[in-house]
């Protein structure tokens, strides 16, 4: 009974001992935790302000609030610059298109045989139907092109890449009008330039911008030439001067760089999660699958690092806001340096 009774003791006092042990490792774990939870809270709370002055100006917060409100389809230009779009042939080397091309400026589309005029009228004659259906659309005052905003940061824009050689063809079509006096002709060329180029506008990302700026160039190029070979009427003038009033360069901007941060706000959330969307969409277009997680993408890894996370969007959405302030003023060199 005695050694029952000592054994019973011997063991109380292990687990005696082993609860202080036990109890004096989580307090150490605790100790250690609480700076851990501290930043984790901080960095919180500073999100979620910061979250919620975007909210509160109405600025878009998510990708899925970038897209432009719908177009009902007999309204919607973009159907019309979408048939317009495979109408027309590609811009490759040694093509009728590139040496027309060549014929309006070798320097930027140069090849070793430049079409001549005759045969740019005859390439542009061949695509009147392409030119009909851009001028139809630069009749509709809507455009709102297929885009699937729920894909993130990774949203694709197709028809950026072919917005450019309409333009280009519209170009040619001025040019030939100019040099046979008709300059109210290609005038209205310029005028469905611009409208054309407008027609992404209401994409809030930079890279619609771009595109945009990039179609306006081709427009404004094209009419510097039109009012040095045949300088236009007074009528001309007044048209042109409507037409220019028009364009808003600045609200589009604006609105490009609160998609931007949007879209970067989602960069945030799927690296929280820990998903390779990036990588997936990048693979997915060289034809390669099995895309892996990506290395801090395990749940005990972004645990760790989530307050730090965290603390690096609030520090990426306040130079955005910045850069959002900048773009509504009025543009100088200056102001962006400050």
């Amino acid at each position: 009974m005695k050694r029952v009774s000592s054994i019973v003791a011997r063991v109380a006092r292990t687990l005696v001992r082993s609860w202080w042990w036990v109890a004096f490792v989580l307090g150490v774990l605790m100790l250690l935790s609480l700076p851990y939870i501290v930043f984790d809270v901080l960095a919180s709370c500073a999100l979620d302000r910061e979250l919620a002055k975007i909210k509160a100006s109405g600025a878009p917060i998510t990708t899925a609030d970038l897209a432009p409100p719908p177009v009902p389809k007999h309204e919607n230009a973009a159907v019309i610059y979408g048939r317009a779009f495979e109408l027309l042939p590609p811009r490759e080397q040694g093509s009728p298109f590139l040496r027309a091309l060549a014929f309006a400026d070798p320097t930027k589309h140069p090849t070793e045989t430049p079409a001549s005029e005759s045969e740019v009228a005859d390439f542009v004659h061949q695509h009147h139907r392409v030119l009909d259906l851009l001028r139809q659309g630069a009749a509709m005052p809507k455009a709102r092109y297929p885009v699937d905003w729920e894909a993130g940061a990774m949203v694709l824009f197709p028809h950026l890449s072919r917005l450019r050689d309409p333009t280009r063809l519209l170009m040619l079509d001025a040019l030939l009008k100019s040099r046979r006096g008709d300059a109210s002709g290609a005038m209205e060329d310029v005028d469905v330039m611009l409208r054309m180029a407008d027609s992404v506008a209401p994409e809030p990302t930079l890279v619609s911008e771009l595109v945009r700026y990039a179609c306006q160039h081709i427009a404004l190029e094209t009419l510097n030439r039109l009012m040095t070979a045949s300088p236009p009427s007074s009528e001309d003038c007044r048209n042109l001067h409507l037409v220019l009033s028009r364009i808003d360069l600045m609200e589009p901007f604006t609105h490009a760089m609160e998609g931007e941060r949007a879209l970067g706000h989602a960069v945030f959330e799927d690296t929280r999660r820990g998903e390779a969307s990036y990588l997936r969409s990048w693979q997915a277009l060289d034809g390669r699958t099995g895309v892996p997680r990506w290395p801090l993408g395990s749940a005990p890894l972004r645990f760790i690092w989530a307050p730090v996370l965290k603390k690096d969007e609030v520090i990426y959405l306040r130079y955005m806001e910045r850069q959002v302030a900048l773009s509504r003023e009025p543009y100088d060199e200056k102001a962006w340096a400050r």
